[in-house]
């Protein structure tokens, strides 16, 4: 019943009609598929970030009891403290909360080499915290910690190099003006 008129039509409109009527219905499975296939993917995102949000407030108070722990420290000077009192305060009081976000020590300590000294080799707690905070659920922060570790490393070695250089030149100036 549906082909009658199409029927009464000349050839090439039947042609055309087919050609459109195919089209039509070949370009809106490709339309329907893909907003399956987004409804899917924001429904794996929002659920992805439930679940981060669920681990992060789970991990938030072993790592606010390290906090405390870091702080009530003697040897916490403005926040910082060396690689000798990190380890110790992991290996007594903080064993237990580190092994509640799933870390072991020598995995926290690689994470405490990763971050930035200052000039008394102490490191920042609030920037150590973090890290393992999110080193369990996020490789991204471990990547971000690594690209900071080696980029102070390389900054650190082409510092030393434009000191020799500068001492090179320096040399070379003076001997230069006393042949003079």
């Amino acid at each position: 019943q549906l082909l009658a008129p199409l029927e009464s039509l000349n050839w090439w409109y039947r042609v055309a009609a087919s050609v459109f009527i195919a089209s039509m219905s070949l370009s809106i499975l490709p339309l329907i598929a893909a907003v399956i296939f987004l409804f899917v993917s924001r429904y794996r995102d929002r659920r992805l970030q439930r679940e981060a949000m669920m681990d992060n407030k789970r991990d938030k108070h072993p790592i606010d009891m390290l906090r405390q722990i870091f702080g009530s420290s003697d040897k916490t000077i403005r926040g910082r403290v060396t690689e000798k009192t990190c380890r110790r305060v992991l290996e007594n009081e903080g064993a237990s909360h580190l092994s509640a976000l799933g870390l072991k020590i020598t995995v926290a300590m690689r994470l405490w080499h990763m971050l930035e000294a200052d000039t008394n080799n102490r490191k920042d707690v609030e920037e150590f915290l973090f890290v393992l905070l999110h080193s369990r659920a996020d490789s991204t922060t471990r990547l971000a910690a690594t690209m900071k570790h080696e980029t102070a490393k390389i900054l650190h070695k082409v510092e030393l190099m434009v000191q020799a250089m500068s001492k090179v030149s320096q040399a070379t100036v003076f001997t230069g003006s006393t042949n003079v």
